[in-house]
């Protein structure tokens, strides 16, 4: 059966290769549609599509992604059409929609997000099974004395195993590991695209 990426893909090769508008959020969780825009980006690029960001406000880290897949710029979600309209005739036109200071400007918002996905997941390596598990459990809100009981092992064991964690983690407190479990999750969609930046 063929995912949404594939779907996409087959839909964009029945029209000669053009300008494509893509929103970042395409592949998001709360879109319910399993896409990693950037594979999507690198994909049309190499059927000759030149593929333009429709950015909102919380972007960041996908935008660069998408330029380093093979997005040629980006242009607010909240342009008037006629800004639209403007990008579209230039990139159509094959004229640079994006300086190069904006183009190195996301690629390094981009691997500053990176850099902070590889720092999170190499302390959640750091964790031992029963931690994880332990974490797993604060992290939907369970406290130490039920985590005692669904793991069937003493109280003392499981603050251990907390204390352990938060200096894996590198945390101060049970919240702050939360959180950083949570963005743990949240890397595990990872947008990294499957190849090197590609020059305008």
């Amino acid at each position: 059966m063929l995912g949404p990426h594939d779907v996409m893909l087959a839909a964009a090769g029945a029209y000669p290769p053009g300008v494509v508008l893509m929103e970042p959020a395409i592949g998001s969780a709360t879109s319910g549609w399993d896409v990693r825009v950037p594979d999507l980006v690198a994909a049309l690029t190499r059927t000759g599509c030149r593929v333009v960001a429709l950015a909102g406000r919380h972007d960041g880290p996908m935008l660069g992604a998408m330029i380093m897949a093979g997005a040629l710029g980006a242009v607010p979600k909240s342009a008037p059409l006629e800004t639209l309209l403007t990008v579209v005739a230039a990139v159509a036109g094959h004229q640079l929609v994006m300086s190069g200071g904006d183009r190195a400007r996301w690629l390094d918002d981009y691997a500053r997000y990176c850099w902070r996905v590889e720092v999170r997941s190499g302390h959640v390596r750091r964790l031992s099974p029963r931690e994880l598990q332990v974490l797993r459990l604060l992290a939907t809100g369970h406290r130490a004395a039920v985590i005692s009981r669904v793991l069937s092992i003493s109280l003392s064991t499981v603050r251990t195993q907390i204390s352990s964690l938060l200096a894996k983690l590198e945390v101060a407190s049970q919240l702050e590991a939360v959180a950083f479990f949570h963005d743990a999750i949240a890397d595990a969609g990872s947008i990294a695209p499957d190849r090197r930046p590609s020059e305008p």
